[in-house]
């Protein structure tokens, strides 16, 4: 049995696996295995994926059909034979000694945190993810709500009945570590780097059509609600509201404005506003205003459109010249943004001039 095996789904990442393989094969730590899920690509990337477990044993490679990263992982965690499991995406890297890092802190736990951090495509930090010192799990372990920086025993995966949601169309992983916050592990944090994120950009108009659509609304807000659907203790029941709210909002309001089809935006904001009234949280109209753009009283009877107008200069052109800086964002989304401001903002001065 080695000591633990690595999870790796691939689809079409023919560009960066090689150096995704090659940071895990050398690990300091040798007893491992690294299970492989080519999950149909159509580029190079089985060809890489075969010749890499040509040369060396500890790489299990398994093709199916294309049918998504969470039935990836679960394939993956059905084959794997380690004491511990890891995850690693196909286009990201391990530091050498990440894996010793983290197994050293194993003893009489069910998971081990580290830190890690985001790169551009150039190479350059983007940011450096170090959990802040408590003694909330669920704090902790959604500081980063990814599964990359963390090693968890296979044993109570398997005792908890802990899989991926294959219904979710995103946030299968967020799923997946409350169901396992939800279970109270015993856990270590490790202050070290662990796991090198790269932020390729991906920036072109297909996929930000089909990424920032009313179908994707909709999976992010299930994902809120299943948060919310699960039992907690009394003393997390706070943490998990103000990571729903209070962290998630904003990405909520974010992603409208970045939906370019303005009708399904409109049914999204619909959606979002009922979410948004349906649950309560502690000082909900104190904070209100800072995450969701307007103030709570004149939210709760604002139409789709006058929401929008009155929202989207709420700094927000502010926030898209940030993410460019940093290389979050590409030009190609700017344009496509400026676009569909103008033609927006064209719409409305239409619609007053026939009132």
């Amino acid at each position: 049995m080695p000591a633990i095996s690595v999870i790796v789904p691939i689809y079409n990442a023919e560009k960066y696996l090689k150096n995704s393989l090659d940071s895990i094969l050398e690990q300091t730590l040798k007893d491992i295995e690294i299970i492989c899920i080519n999950d149909g690509s159509t580029d190079g990337s089985l060809s890489i994926l075969e010749s890499y477990a040509a040369k060396d044993s500890r790489i299990i490679l398994i093709t199916q059909e294309n049918a998504g990263v969470a039935h990836a992982r679960n394939v993956g965690l059905k084959h794997a034979t380690g004491q511990w499991i890891a995850f690693c995406d196909s286009d990201d890297t391990l530091p050498a000694n990440s894996l010793k890092i983290l197994y050293s802190k194993s003893s009489n736990v069910d998971i081990v945190l580290g830190e890690y951090e985001d790169y551009s495509d150039s190479g350059k930090v983007l940011y450096r993810k170090y959990p802040k010192h408590t003694t909330n799990f669920f704090q902790l372990l959604f500081m980063s709500p990814c599964l990359w920086n963390k090693l968890i025993r296979r044993d109570f995966v398997e005792e908890q009945n802990l899989f991926f949601s294959q219904e979710a169309l995103v946030g299968e992983d967020v799923r997946f570590l409350a169901k396992l916050a939800a279970c109270y592990p015993r856990w270590e944090l490790v202050r070290k780097k662990v796991y090198c994120h790269w932020c390729h950009n991906y920036s072109n108009a297909p996929s930000l059509n089909h990424r920032y659509s009313l179908e994707f609304f909709k999976s992010h807000m299930a994902c809120r609600d299943y948060l919310l659907s699960l039992e907690w203790s009394e003393n997390l029941t706070s943490s998990v509201e103000q990571y729903v709210y209070i962290n998630l909002t904003p990405f909520l309001v974010e992603f409208l404005f970045r939906m370019t089809n303005f009708e399904e935006r409109r049914k999204a904001f619909l959606i979002f506003k009922n979410f948004i009234l349906k649950y309560d949280w502690t000082n909900k109209e104190q904070y209100f205003e800072s995450f969701v753009c307007v103030p709570y009283k004149h939210f709760i009877s604002m139409e789709p459109d006058f929401y929008f107008s009155t929202a989207s200069i709420f700094d927000y052109a502010e926030k898209v010249k940030s993410l460019y800086e940093i290389g979050m964002m590409g030009a190609s989304y700017i344009v496509l943004y400026v676009k569909l401001w103008f033609k927006f903002k064209l719409t409305q001065n239409l619609k007053r001039k026939k009132l």
